[in-house]
């Protein structure tokens, strides 16, 4: 064979190559895809009120350019004084551009970019170690029981982590040599959505980078010492200002900061140490230790196997069953890879496991600081790709060991396995969800809108509960309330002006106090869980899917008093 047959032959075996890998890869994305699209606008079964705080709210953008408050192209979504970001209320706006208006279309992009991630950590992995661990990566994090529950549920976390990764994908391109502006850009852009879509990323991402930062800077020449470093500043500066601007709230709400435990403990201790030395206490007791006990605690929290291998996660809307965020089979196999890269440390090429190290520390530390919710799948997000590259890691460490003369037989017991755990979570998921604590996602609020309506429509005086999430933006949603009429409405009681005859109230079970007074020509609605009144008529239960009920709508017999 010539010089130039050979380059031939070598030109067109990598290009079947490159053909192959691209058709894998698409397999994979268009499972991952499947998996988190397949009834997804019924399992999880009910409408949670923040994916309906989403729902109208990016219709309202679609149709008007505004909020359901009047704020032009908002940065934040203040709806219940959360100011959450507004990233995923632009994507659902684009996905009820090109399907309609639905409950699906809601929760769409979560499954669209959660399946994209696929993609976006092959390329990173593929780059970094090898491409027997990207194709491991990609396969893991397709099947990853925890990205697959939030990937179906509206969390802005998933498109977040999704251009976080696009962003690190985009940054080591551009250390590698050409076109490196447009990557660099590239990745700043990935980034930034990625701030402007979950607050996480907002505290992870640059203390991830900063990280990387002090690793490689010796590495790099003068120039592109100065490019890193005014890139990872511009990214903690505009980490900064959106906190600045109205994050601060937000983080106010849930950081440990402002957890009133935590200083009770503090003040607790202090008191306890009596006449002793002010300084000595001072030493022992002090914000600074407290504060970094909390967080050490919270962090460790996320590692720890009730969290990972069983159903000790919050918030409960996600609760399936006994769903768990991943297998006992990938918690062993991420433990190998964890005991890997700790030996990688003391290799001349320490710098790839000290960075995943450091990233597994950053991907923790927006959920360390903070005191709702605990430990938090949403706020944890970022450890997800750690997970999946460093259990992917263990499985490329397993493989050679296992022995010509068992591989067969450990193959298979591994495959059967890998199928029972699958479909088991299968089961949970798309089976128990229906029935498994579902008044956490708020399911038979569809069902009382209806009915509420049609009381409306004739005129019918009622008292309606607030409680349980039963809010506007339900009557909004699943009625089609045009937003520019709703924009125009006084915020301060806009159910009341579209319904008159109405009164929606936050109490529980109306006429339990002996002081109440019961109007017959009043319907009364209250949850499900209330008691029956005296001298009542149940008119209407609505159950939800589990069999518990809702919501009880019923009417006095007589005027007398409770």
């Amino acid at each position: 064979m010539t010089f130039k047959q050979k380059r031939y032959y070598n030109i067109v075996t990598n290009e079947c190559m490159a053909k192959k890998s691209l058709i894998l890869l698409l397999l994979i994305f268009c499972c991952a895809l499947f998996v988190r699209t397949f009834l997804l606008d019924t399992i999880p079964v009910g409408f949670h009120g923040d994916e309906v705080n989403v729902a109208y709210n990016a219709w309202s953008i679609l149709e008007t350019g505004k909020d359901v408050n009047g704020n032009f192209l908002p940065h934040v979504i203040n709806q219940w004084g959360d100011y959450r970001a507004v990233g995923y209320y632009y994507f659902t706006a684009l996905s009820f551009l090109v399907f309609g208006l639905s409950d699906w279309a809601v929760r769409f992009p979560a499954a669209f970019f959660g399946s994209l991630s696929v993609i976006f950590l092959w390329l990173i992995v593929d780059n970094l170690y090898n491409r027997q661990i990207a194709w491991i990566s990609a396969l893991i994090l397709a099947i990853f029981p925890w990205h697959i529950m939030i990937s179906r549920s509206t969390s802005e976390s998933v498109v977040s982590l999704a251009f976080v990764l696009l962003g690190i994908y985009a940054g080591i391109r551009a250390k590698q040599g050409p076109q490196s502006i447009k990557w660099i850009v590239a990745s700043f852009v990935s980034f930034s959505i990625s701030f402007m879509t979950y607050h996480a990323a907002r505290y992870g991402v640059p203390v991830f980078l900063l990280g990387v930062c002090a690793l490689y800077f010796k590495q790099y020449d003068i120039k592109k010492r100065g490019a890193l470093l005014l890139f990872t500043l511009l990214l903690c500066a505009q980490s900064y200002l959106l906190y600045a601007s109205s994050g601060s709230v937000r983080a106010g709400q849930t950081s440990i900061f402002s957890f009133p435990e935590t200083k009770f403990v503090l003040e607790e201790a202090i008191r306890e140490d009596g006449g002793q030395n002010p300084l000595l206490t001072r030493l022992w007791h002090n914000k600074l230790v407290a504060y970094s006990n909390k967080a050490l605690e919270n962090g460790l929290r996320h590692v720890s196997t009730s969290y990972l291998l069983f159903d000790d996660f919050m918030p409960s809307r996600y609760l399936a069953g006994k769903a768990t965020l991943m297998p006992l089979w990938m918690y062993s196999l991420f433990i190998i890879g964890f005991a890997t890269t700790i030996a990688g440390l003391f290799t001349k090429s320490y710098t790839n496991a000290l960075t995943l190290l450091w990233a597994l520390v950053a991907s923790i530390i927006p959920a360390a600081f903070t005191f709702e919710d605990i430990p938090n799948v949403q706020r944890s997000s970022l450890f997800i790709p750690v997970i999946v590259l460093l259990t992917s890691i263990g499985t490329h460490k397993v493989l050679p060991l296992l022995k010509n003369n068992y591989k067969m037989v450990v193959l298979i017991i591994f495959s059967a396995i890998f199928v029972y755990s699958s479909s088991q979570f299968a089961h949970e998921y798309f089976s128990h969800s229906r029935t498994h604590k579902t008044w956490y996602r708020n399911n038979g609020e569809k069902e009382l809108v209806m009915y509420v309506q049609s009381i409306s429509d004739k005129n019918q005086l009622a008292f309606v509960t607030a409680s349980a999430d039963n809010n506007e933006m339900y009557y909004f949603w699943y009625l089609r309330k045009q937003p520019k009429e709703v924009q125009l409405l006084p915020k301060t009681d806009r159910l009341k002006t579209l319904f008159p005859t109405l009164s929606f109230m936050p109490i529980d079970c109306f006429l339990t106090d002996k002081k109440e007074i019961a109007l017959p020509d009043h319907i009364y609605v209250s949850l499900g869980d209330c008691k029956d009144v005296p001298n009542t008529n149940v008119e209407k239960m609505i159950y939800r899917e589990d069999g518990t009920a809702a919501f009880k709508i019923f009417h006095p017999t007589t005027t007398a008093t409770q």
